[in-house]
C-alpha cells in the first residue's frame, strides 16, 4: 500500500536533488567554456557577477571588471552572466 507512494518520493528527491546539482555546477561549467572560447589568446578575460560565477572565472585568470577604473584594451572580452549578481550594463561603448 506505500510502496507506490514511497517510490513516488523517492522519484522526486532523486529529481530535486540532480536539479540542484545542475544549478550548482552550471558556474563552473560556463567559466570554462567562457575562459577555453576567449582566455586563451593575449587578450584579457574581464568579467561581471559574483558567487560561484566570480570564484570560478577567477580561478580561470579571469579578472573582475571594476568600473570606477576601467583598464581595458582594444581586443579584451568581458563576460556579463544574464542571471547574477552585480551585473552592470557599461555606460560607454566599448571597441
Amino acid at each position: 500500500m506505500l510502496l507506490i507512494p514511497g517510490l513516488l518520493g523517492a522519484g522526486l528527491a532523486i529529481w530535486v536533488t540532480l536539479a540542484d546539482y545542475s544549478f550548482a555546477v552550471a558556474p563552473q561549467t560556463i567559466a570554462r567554456v567562457v575562459h577555453s572560447a576567449y582566455g586563451l589568446d593575449s587578450h584579457r578575460l574581464w568579467f561581471q557577477g559574483h558567487w560561484g560565477f566570480q570564484y570560478y572565472m577567477q580561478k580561470e585568470g579571469a579578472s573582475p571588471l571594476d568600473l570606477k577604473h576601467l583598464q581595458l584594451t582594444q581586443g579584451d572580452y568581458i563576460a556579463m552572466p544574464s542571471a547574477n549578481s552585480n551585473v552592470y550594463p557599461l555606460k560607454e561603448p566599448v571597441a
